[in-house]
């Protein structure tokens, strides 16, 4: 976001191209811009804000009529990794209407998403952040065309199914490895499981846009289970499909198991926190473990085979713990967010330690009501908060006074930035107005999808060209920066690569070099998600006779204990590490990473096509 001079005879057409027979020259402002700090800045008189679209590939905004206080967005068999426009989304919501009886749950598809538009984007902000409504027209403005590149034409079809659901959805999240079921937490108290198989079949079927006045059809939930009290924290496992957690403002956690069509809930909940339990992630490599945060501050890590109290307790901020995300590409990563604006990362190894935090910002002065890391980067973090701030964080950034000193010379100083920024702040994304929740295109590199008060935003920010790809598909991945870090764990003397992200001392100078100095750079992103689910399926064949129970630890079946990590002088590690893929629960042996590197290197680099 820039501020400058306001131009009161161009005002209403600030995001416009400009009329024909004009120069480019009179939308340039007669002195630097300066970029807008929110909560900071206040606007003088004869100041607005102005967005800036170039910033972003592509930037939507559409509702489906009542405001939605959660939603998520459904894998598809669109492909894995999609980078070209234009593109299609399914997407399932949840409304808070002004009447229980009126709210319903939202099974939707965006289709003829294009990129470089700039219809959608909001045309005045506030010093608030917020969408100012310009009813304004200029007639002769039906002249000017938007920008597609070849991208795309046309506006965004958005085809809406509604399921009629008791009471306001407070959150709702669907199955990842079955997307058709979802389930719904209600502000009555119960959560239910849904099958939406019918509604996205017609969904995949038509390509006719929808009234939102369409009709709200009722069907019954596969099960209902009624908790004491309602809640917000839900969640599926990544690694167990059907496996499910909810836990409510009593306190209370409950297992949901799948048995047959339908689910056994375990009335016995898990109890630790001593207030509301607000949010859950399960582990992303540990099929039993899942984490859980509270009003009363703490974080727990709870193992589902050790009873019903946590394994773990930290206490992780001195407000409400509102969101946590546990880092799917680097799993000792967990990000929480507070009521007091703050968000802190934690190193899972260190818990044993006592200081676990690796990183603790207050760049956000209002609550914070979204968090999630990036499932493309693992250093890539977005956020949002009550402030009306939807912030993209990367870790792997460091400041360069060189470089900030290099590229202030090219520029002129054409643009005035903050120098109290922190260097990992990537960008912020405004407008929206009472932001409640964000997520990740698992299979859109980039693409972010956020809801608010007044409706959602599709957004995809404009990356660094560097582009990868892949034989055998018609895909370029297009990634915002050059290192993709894996963290490959720890080796079996327990000393880590780096306190970070593995070498990321040394990948940073390379990616300065290569990012900077050549003028065409082709960058290979490896899926470790597929690699990994190679080595596991093939764990018989390599000779792996433990394929799931760790070498180091004092666990029961999968011999791994939060309490007392590889390390600890009582705990023991088995004779032969090779026979383990993992190593203490966390990491890898190093006979599983040569596998996979074997694996990489001759299977799959071979198969590379670079242009």
């Amino acid at each position: 976001m820039v501020r400058s001079l306001r131009n009161p005879k161009k005002a209403k057409r600030k995001n416009k191209g400009p009329r024909k027979g004009e120069g480019s020259s009179s939308q340039v402002p007669s002195q630097p811009a300066k970029v807008w700090q929110p909560g900071v800045d206040q606007l003088e008189e004869g100041e607005e804000l102005q967005c800036d679209p170039s910033a972003y590939n592509c930037l939507h905004a559409f509702h489906i009529g009542w405001p939605c206080l959660s939603f998520d967005i459904l894998h598809d068999s669109l492909g894995l990794v999609r980078t070209d426009f234009p593109q299609t989304v399914y997407c399932v919501a949840g409304t808070q209407a002004k009447e229980g009886s009126s709210n319903y749950i939202g099974i939707f598809k965006l289709s003829n998403i294009s990129g470089k538009r700039r219809q959608l984007v909001p045309k005045k902000i506030d010093a608030d952040g917020l969408d100012i409504d310009d009813n304004e027209s200029d007639e002769s403005d039906s002249d000017d065309t938007d920008e597609e590149d070849g991208s795309g034409s046309g506006t965004p079809v958005l085809q809406l199914n509604k399921v009629a659901h008791e009471g306001c959805i407070n959150r709702i999240r669907a199955m990842m490895q079955n997307p058709h079921i979802c389930a719904s937490w209600a502000d009555t108290g119960h959560v239910q499981i849904w099958d939406f198989s019918s509604h996205l079949n017609a969904l995949a079927e038509s390509e006719t846009g929808t009234n939102l006045e369409g009709p709200v059809v009722n069907q019954s939930p596969v099960i209902k289970f009624r908790h004491k009290d309602e809640g917000y924290a839900l969640d599926w496992s990544p690694l167990v499909p059907g496996r499910l957690v909810s836990g409510d403002c009593k306190n209370n956690i409950h297992l949901w198991e799948p048995s047959g069509a339908s689910w056994n809930v375990d009335t016995t909940p898990f109890v630790g926190h001593k207030a509301s339990v607000e949010d859950l992630q399960w582990s992303p490599t540990e099929p039993y473990v899942f984490a859980s945060g509270s009003v009363d501050g703490s974080i727990a890590i709870w193992d589902t085979r050790m009873g019903k109290s946590p394994a773990a307790s930290i206490k992780a901020h001195d407000a409400d713990v509102n969101v946590i995300s546990w880092n799917r590409l680097a799993s000792c990563m967990l990000a929480s967010g507070s009521d007091d604006g703050t968000f802190s990362i934690r190193d899972l190894r260190l818990l044993k330690e006592g200081d676990s935090v690796m990183a603790h910002f207050t760049y956000h002065k209002h609550p914070i009501t979204s968090i999630e890391w990036s499932p493309h980067e693992a250093s890539t973090l977005a956020v949002s908060s009550a402030d009306n701030q939807l912030t993209i964080w990367d870790f792997a950034l460091e400041r360069d006074e060189e470089e900030e000193a290099e590229f202030k010379a090219k520029t002129q100083e054409q643009v005035l930035a903050p120098t109290d920024l922190p260097p990992q702040l990537l960008f912020v994304h405004q407008g929206q107005k009472d932001l409640k929740e964000l997520h990740w295109h698992s299979q859109i590199p980039g693409m972010l999808i956020s809801t608010a008060s007044d409706g959602f935003n599709l957004q995809k920010l404009l990356c660094d060209p560097t582009v990868a790809k892949v034989a055998g598909s018609k895909d370029t991945t297009t990634t915002c920066q050059f290192d993709r870090i894996y963290q490959l764990g720890l080796p079996p003397n327990g000393n880590p690569y780096d306190g970070w992200f593995a070498l990321i001392g040394l990948l940073q100078p390379l990616h300065f070099v290569t990012n900077r100095s050549l003028n065409v750079q082709t960058t290979i992103q490896e899926d470790m998600t597929l690699i990994t689910a190679w080595l596991l399926s093939n764990a018989e064949k390599l000779g792996f006779e433990n394929k799931f129970s760790a070498c180091c630890g004092s666990g029961v079946s999968f011999n791994f204990d939060f309490v007392k990590p590889c390390g600890t002088p009582e705990v023991t590690s088995c004779p032969n590490p090779d026979n383990h893929i993992s190593w203490d629960g966390f990491s890898m042996t190093q006979q599983a990473n040569k596998f996979m590197a074997d694996y990489l290197i001759n299977s799959i680099s071979p198969q590379l096509d670079c242009s």
